[in-house]
């Protein structure tokens, strides 16, 4: 039966305290997931939780999770109840040696959890579900939000042990093919907001990936790839276009900008956006091309 051990301290003293003492109680341990809350070795803040998380995904059914005090698992009570029991359906073992309990030989813990999850009001669906997203947090990254499929193969490489930087290795090709579709994308024409809706990613981070392989952003809209301003006469036959219900990502092809300049365009013919602000020099300064309104003279 495979063990895993895991150990939270309030400083990096602590971490590596607690960790000698798990391996030195568990030597048959695969491997003793531990971390503090520790900010770059100064002062104390919240845990990331991302190594709990890494830890909860080796715990698998028929392994055993060891820890120093059952309440490293959880930010509180309720966390650590909900952990607690759908660790133990799943069929995972659990050793607390403070708290002086090991699953392995009595049950009676169990049948404990179980009375507590029913004082905390916590159901098994919603147990599961803390467990799941403490989880996410293990098999995801701090900064960028991978596909289910990339989490499997992350959560994978965890369950088996691999050492971290092992784990870095197989994130950063992950990632990294993870940018590459972002460019390719970009480069199709496509804007921040329908990418981010497909892959799961805030429109910062998306930024941040175009300025990192050098492409420009443009400032105008701070949400894309700079591209050819758009002037009052450009709108108005996108507009029209638009009524005529061609697609804004067609249109956007057609005039070499990103998706969101067009959507953009739609919120100046609802009024919401003045257009006199998108106008290119050369009719900014000509009355007669100047709209009354936000939907111009179309």
């Amino acid at each position: 039966m495979k063990l895993f051990g895991y150990t939270l301290g309030v400083t990096k003293e602590d971490q590596i305290a607690q960790k000698a003492e798990l391996q030195a109680r568990f030597p048959e341990a695969v491997k003793i997931y531990s971390e503090s809350c520790s900010r770059n070795g100064r002062g104390a803040g919240k845990p990331t939780r991302q190594t709990r998380g890494h830890a909860l995904i080796a715990a698998k059914s028929g392994t055993t999770l060891a820890t120093d005090k059952l309440e490293r698992l959880g930010a509180d009570e309720a966390e650590t109840t909900a952990i607690c029991f759908a660790l133990l359906e799943d069929g995972v073992h659990l050793v607390a040696i403070d708290d002086k309990i090991d699953t392995r030989k009595d049950s009676s813990f169990f049948d404990a959890i179980k009375l507590k999850m029913a004082a905390l009001k916590i159901s098994k669906a919603k147990a599961t579900k803390i467990l799941d997203e403490a989880r996410k947090r293990g098999a995801g990254t701090r900064k960028v939000s991978l596909q289910p499929e990339a989490v499997a193969v992350l959560a994978t490489v965890v369950s088996e042990g691999a050492s971290h930087s092992q784990r870095r290795k197989v994130r950063q090709e992950i990632v990294a093919q993870h940018e590459a579709r972002v460019l390719e994308m970009l480069k199709e024409g496509l804007g921040p907001l329908d990418i981010g809706k497909e892959l799961g990613l805030e429109h910062a981070r998306i930024r941040s990936i175009a300025r990192h392989h050098g492409l420009k952003i443009d400032r105008r809209f701070k949400n894309g790839i700079q591209g050819r301003l758009l002037g009052a006469e450009d709108q108005k036959a996108i507009a029209k276009r638009l009524g005529q219900g061609e697609k804004p990502s067609e249109i956007a092809r057609a005039y070499g900008v990103n998706v969101d300049s067009i959507y953009r365009v739609q919120r100046v013919i609802g009024g919401s956006v003045k257009l006199k602000r998108y106008q290119n020099s050369r009719n900014a300064g000509n009355p007669e091309t100047q709209p009354q309104t936000a939907l111009g003279s179309m």
